[in-house]
């Protein structure tokens, strides 16, 4: 009984614990030194749909590495 009753809570936990917690297309972080905020907006909003065209569902890797190959430096490489 002890078993399964751990069993109910330990599953769930462990499968909350795989969700990510984060947005796959969120705004990976950047160096806002100098920035031209209506540029960034723009070349962000490429990068995400290129993300979206690709169908790429794992990290923010891909809007990260459009926004570097860009000339922003990205601080925080998430979703």
């Amino acid at each position: 009984m002890r078993l399964r009753v751990a069993f109910f809570v330990a599953v769930p936990l462990m499968l909350a614990g795989c969700g990510g917690g984060h947005d796959r297309y969120a705004a990976p972080g950047i160096d806002t030194r100098n920035l031209d905020q209506a540029k960034y907006n723009n070349d962000l909003a490429d990068c995400t749909q290129l993300k979206k065209d690709h169908g790429f569902v794992g990290d923010g890797g891909m809007i990260g590495d459009c926004l570097t190959q860009r000339g922003y430096r990205v601080t925080d490489p998430k979703g």
